[in-house]
């Protein structure tokens, strides 16, 4: 078991990407820290997360949110007294044009994609550092490298993540913490495939822009955040992992 005695922290772990990260990282022997905005699917993971024989806490909370950050941190202090995994998977997106997109938006998607990893990152780092060890992996967006329409804060705060990313991993790789990051393409997500059936999406189009031919799966992200938490990922750092089937790597059109 890959992370056999570790305490893993996943934020945003209610549902979809982190929920599945959750999930794999307890099947890889890890205790998780499962956070999320709302009590009720915090609680639910966790409840899964005990049923596959790994030791779950829950703690709901706004990471966007400095006091609750520091309210996270002591929690996982308290319960496990240590972290040896941070996984910031937490984020929203809003879609209007640039023209229509408020100042509200933009700071609550900025806060939510960005804040949030910075604020999470520097109390992580305060409980790795002692240990002179850790993880930190962040999820972008392929969005955040090939920017997509009436998406302006969404794109260019999950730009920002990879920039932090390579800023934090930096800074204290000299304490022997990696930070590195995923970028997912199109996944099969409850909210993706919804936006598919209303037609607000065209599938058909994606999958033929899609080298691989098919939507990636929530495990397929786990399986990547897995590999850069775990030990063979050690000299890998300041790094982003595009997982997307090829599609950013596909200039053709048809």
């Amino acid at each position: 078991m890959k992370l056999k005695g570790k305490v893993a922290l996943v934020t945003g772990s209610g549902r979809g990407i982190g929920r599945a990260i959750a999930l794999r990282f307890a099947d890889e022997g890890a205790s998780v820290v499962v956070n999320s905005l709302h009590r009720d699917t915090s609680e639910a993971v966790k409840r899964e997360v005990e049923s596959r024989g790994a030791r779950a806490i829950s703690v709901a909370g706004d990471v966007s949110d400095e006091r609750s950050v520091a309210d996270l941190f002591e929690t996982v202090k308290r319960e496990f007294g240590g972290l040896d995994v941070l996984v910031n998977n937490a984020g929203i997106n809003i879609v209007k044009t640039a023209l229509e997109m408020t100042e509200a938006d933009w700071d609550r998607i900025f806060s939510v994609n960005l804040r949030s990893i910075f604020l999470c990152s520097r109390a992580a780092a305060g409980m790795m550092i002692p240990n002179k060890s850790g993880r930190i992996i962040n999820v972008s967006s392929i969005v955040g490298i090939n920017p997509f329409p009436s998406r302006a804060p969404y794109a260019t705060s999950k730009a920002g993540v990879i920039m932090l990313t390579r800023e934090l991993a930096l800074e204290w790789a000299k304490h022997n913490i990696t930070v590195n990051a995923i970028a997912p393409g199109f996944v099969s997500t409850d909210m993706l495939m919804a936006r598919i059936a209303e037609g607000a999406i065209d599938g058909d189009a994606i999958l033929k822009r899609v080298p691989l031919g098919r939507l990636g799966s929530v495990e397929d992200m786990a399986h990547s955040v897995l590999f850069l938490a775990e030990e063979g990922s050690s000299y890998i750092t300041g790094q982003c992992l595009t997982v997307d089937g090829g599609y950013t790597a596909n200039g053709f059109i048809e």
